[in-house]
C-alpha cells in the first residue's frame, strides 16, 4: 500500500496566492463603494481633526452662521461690495465693527477659518465645487490661465538695476528708486527701455486678442477684460487732449488747432523722458530734447521711427 506524499509547501503558497489575486479581482462592488465611504469619512474626520487643532481663537460653527446669515443680507443689500475672497476679511471686519455683535475681532477670524475648512476636497460637495469652477472660469480675469497670455513688462527700476549691474530685490525698490532719480543718463535708459516694452506688450496684447478670437477660445467676459486692458494701455502711451465739445467755447466751432497732431518719433522719445529737462520752459525744453535726440546714434534713433510708425503716427 503505498503512502500519500506530503504536498510541498511552495506549492501551497503559490495555490494561496492565486486565491488571494481572484478574490482582490472579483470584490463585489457593495464591499468596493462600502470601502470607498470608508474612505472618504477617513477624509472628512482628518479634516474636522484638522479644523479643531486651534489655539482657542475660533468661536463654535453655531455662532459663525448667525454672523455669516447677518453678514450675507448685508451684502445682498448692496451696502458693501466683496468680489472675491481677498476682499472679503476686510469687508466682514468693517462690517463686524459697525454691528451689535460681540467678539468681533475673533468672528471674523473665525469666518475666514471655517471658510478656508469649508474648501477642501473633503468637505466640498461636488455642486458648489462646478458652481464655483463656473463663476471663476466666466470671469474676465480667467484669461490670465492662457500659457500665451502676454506678461506685464517690469518697471523702470528694474531695468535701471540690468543696466547698473543692481541685484534688484522687492525690499530695496524705495532705495532703488532713489538712487535712479540721481543718475539722470542712467534713469533715461531705464524709462527709454520701459517704454518700448510697454509697446511691445500692447502690440502682444493685440495678437494674442486677435488668435484666440479666430480660435474661438474666449468667453465674452475674456474679450472685454483684454479689450479694456488695451485700451488703457493705449490711453496711457498716447494721452490725448480732450476734444472741445460740439459749438467749441462760446459757441464757436471747433477748428483744426483743437485737434491733436500726429506724434513724431521725437514726441515718443519725449513722452518717455517726462522728468528730463523739466525745469526749462516748453520751447527751451523742446529745443534740448531736440539736440539730444540728434546725437543718439542711427540704431537708437530707428527705436523711436518704428514705435511712431506701428501706433500709425509716422
Amino acid at each position: 500500500m503505498s503512502q500519500l506524499t506530503p504536498r510541498s509547501s511552495a506549492g501551497s503558497e503559490s495555490r494561496k496566492r492565486k486565491i488571494t489575486e481572484y478574490m482582490s479581482d472579483h470584490r463585489s462592488p457593495k464591499k468596493e463603494r462600502l470601502e470607498e465611504d470608508d474612505e472618504n469619512d477617513d477624509d472628512v474626520e482628518s479634516e474636522s481633526e484638522s479644523l479643531a487643532a486651534t489655539d482657542g481663537t475660533i468661536l463654535a460653527p453655531k455662532y459663525v452662521l448667525k454672523f455669516k446669515e447677518a453678514f450675507e443680507l448685508h451684502l445682498k443689500m448692496g451696502k458693501q461690495q466683496a468680489s472675491s475672497l481677498k476682499q472679503l476679511k476686510k469687508v466682514a471686519t468693517e462690517f463686524a465693527n459697525n454691528s451689535d455683535f460681540e467678539d468681533k475681532e475673533r468672528l471674523v477670524t473665525s469666518l475666514m477659518h471655517y471658510i478656508r475648512y469649508s474648501l477642501r476636497q473633503g468637505v466640498l460637495s461636488i455642486g458648489l465645487g462646478l458652481q464655483a469652477l463656473e463663476e471663476a472660469l466666466n470671469k474676465g480675469t480667467s484669461v490670465h490661465v492662457f500659457p500665451d497670455f502676454p506678461k506685464r513688462p517690469p518697471v523702470a527700476a528694474v531695468f535701471y538695476a540690468k543696466k547698473r549691474n543692481i541685484t534688484y530685490t522687492i525690499t530695496a525698490v524705495k532705495a532703488l528708486n532713489e538712487r535712479m532719480n540721481g543718475d539722470t543718463f542712467g534713469k533715461e535708459q531705464a524709462e527709454k527701455d520701459t517704454l518700448e516694452a510697454e509697446w511691445k506688450y500692447l502690440r502682444e496684447l493685440e495678437a494674442f486678442l486677435s488668435s484666440h478670437k479666430e480660435a474661438d477660445d474666449l468667453t465674452q467676459g475674456q474679450i472685454e477684460y483684454v479689450k479694456t486692458m488695451i485700451a488703457n494701455k493705449k490711453k496711457k502711451l498716447d494721452p490725448q487732449p480732450k476734444r472741445i465739445a460740439a459749438g467749441g467755447k462760446n459757441g464757436k466751432s471747433a477748428t483744426r488747432k483743437d485737434q491733436p497732431k500726429p506724434k513724431t518719433p521725437l514726441d515718443i522719445y519725449m513722452a518717455g523722458n517726462p522728468t528730463l529737462f523739466a525745469e526749462y520752459s516748453p520751447e527751451k525744453r523742446l529745443r534740448k530734447f531736440e539736440k539730444r535726440f540728434n546725437k543718439l546714434d542711427d540704431g537708437e534713433q530707428a527705436v523711436y521711427v518704428n514705435i511712431a510708425k506701428s501706433s500709425g503716427y509716422a
